[in-house]
């Protein structure tokens, strides 16, 4: 098994000790393979052995917008690049 989750594979997302998701996860929207547990070692086990009993899960489309690559290029090709550093030659 890969160390690094695929889309398609679920995830197991802790949640604080009152139930509520804060600070990264906090208003997210969570993909139906996300399961969110609480900083319990018996649930995450027990979660990440649903996930790995499931297997793949359909693709989902919930952070999808069509059209995204090309407003991404457009939005590059139209702003005037910085650097924030500065290099100097030191022959």
């Amino acid at each position: 098994m890969s160390a690094i989750p695929r889309r398609d594979q679920g995830g197991v997302v802790p949640r604080n000790t009152d139930g509520e998701h804060r600070g990264r996860q906090q208003g997210r929207l969570a993909g139906p393979n996300v399961l969110h547990v609480d900083h319990d070692g018996e649930q995450i086990r027990d979660a990440i052995v649903r996930q790995l009993a499931h297997g793949p899960y359909e693709r989902s489309l919930l952070y999808y917008k069509p059209g995204t690559s090309a407003t991404i290029v457009d939005v590059l090709a139209s702003v005037e690049l910085y650097t924030q550093k500065r290099f100097f030659e030191t022959t």
